[in-house]
């Protein structure tokens, strides 16, 4: 299947120009805080309606684990007609040899 679609390589989405996902720097070392706003919260309200899911937790959980379903990086979706690739464009994934 990989041999016949293209990839289309996710870029940061339209919702705004001013888009905020923020990890707070005072989080406990065992969790991570984030604050979202902007942009991106006007883009999980809208996934939120769209997909019906019962709060915000929900919808980054299903997320989280489609992503951890995925292989090679890249997601499959059903637009109707056509199947598309999905992939993070490069300027938000990290590069192999940066330290985490």
């Amino acid at each position: 299947m990989d041999n016949f679609l293209p990839i289309v390589r996710l870029q940061i989405m339209p919702y705004s120009a001013i888009m905020a996902i923020i990890k707070k720097t005072d989080s406990p070392p065992e969790q991570t805080e984030l604050s979202i706003n902007n942009g991106d919260l006007q883009a999980l309200n809208e996934v939120l309606e769209k997909f019906g899911f019962a709060d915000e937790q929900a919808a980054l959980r299903y997320a989280l684990f489609a992503l951890l379903k995925a292989e090679k990086n890249v997601l499959y979706v059903d637009q109707g007609e056509k199947i598309v690739r999905l992939a993070p464009t490069n300027t938000i994934v990290q590069k192999q040899d940066e330290e985490k």
